[in-house]
Formats: C-alpha cells, sequence, structure tokens
C-alpha cells in the first residue's frame, strides 16, 4: 500500500537531530590523555561535509545546511546537492556570502516546483540542472556529469 503524501511537511525535527550530528561531527577531537568513555569526535572541518538528497531528503539537506549557515556564518558546509527537492523555508533577505555550495538538479516539469529563488536567496549563489526528459533520479552518465563536477 503506498504512503500517503505529507500534505505540509515539516522537517524541523529531522534539521534539529541532524544538527546535533554535525555538532559532533565537527567538534574537537578530545586530547588523548583526557578522552571520555564515550566515542570521540572525528573533527571534521564543516567545509569537508557535502550533502546530497533526493526529493524529501534533498529538502532535508537544503534545510539543514541553511540553519548550520545561520548559527554558523563563518564556517559554511561544503556543499548540498538537491535532486527533485524543494526549500520549505523561503528566506525573504539574500544570504551574507553563505559559502555553501549548491546544486539544484531538476527534471523540466519539476522547476516551478523547485523554488529556485529562495535557494537563491538563502545560499547566495546556487547553480541548476535541469534534465529535459524522464522522471526521479538522474540516469546515467550524461545527466549524473554535473551532479559529479
Amino acid at each position: 500500500m503506498p504512503r500517503p503524501v505529507i500534505p505540509n511537511p515539516n522537517p524541523s525535527k529531522t534539521t534539529a537531530l541532524l544538527l546535533r550530528l554535525l555538532a559532533h561531527l565537527t567538534a574537537p577531537a578530545p586530547a588523548q590523555a583526557t578522552a571520555p568513555a564515550s566515542p570521540a569526535s572525528p573533527a571534521w572541518a564543516p567545509g569537508s561535509i557535502h550533502l546530497f538528497g533526493f526529493a524529501q531528503g534533498a529538502t532535508a539537506a537544503g534545510e539543514l545546511a541553511l540553519a548550520w549557515n545561520k548559527a554558523h556564518p563563518s564556517t559554511p558546509l561544503g556543499s548540498v546537492v538537491s535532486v527533485s527537492g524543494p526549500l520549505l523555508s523561503h528566506p525573504t533577505a539574500p544570504a551574507k556570502a553563505a559559502g555553501t555550495k549548491v546544486l539544484l538538479a531538476m527534471r523540466r516539469r519539476e522547476s516551478r516546483e523547485m523554488g529556485a529563488a529562495s535557494w537563491g536567496k538563502a545560499f547566495g549563489g546556487v547553480k541548476e540542472v535541469v534534465w529535459e526528459r524522464g522522471e526521479g533520479m538522474p540516469r546515467g552518465a550524461e545527466e549524473w556529469r554535473e551532479v559529479m563536477r
């Protein structure tokens, strides 16, 4: 039985959980002599973290990067690749040089729903790739080329 479409999706809970994950991944590693009993943080640089999502996963990735940039304006994430995922929060003011790079990939028939203007206000420069035919995830080398670049 197919799952019903969520009429008003709200990624707030997911964003909060994923922000905690990013905080753990980017926290400084503890010194060896004073390491706590819990698993040590990997101490990743935020610029080394790249998010990829399709549909609702792409929306969650975009909202996560937007929340991260608001909390850490001087240390943006590396990039976000959104395939067929709109940004649900619609920023009204352009971002102040948010350094997270964004690739907004979509099918031609989805271009109106993706809200490229909202993505542009949230992240400054956004590169758009529009595939003419088909539906769903990219297919074949030609469609994946821009995503991989």
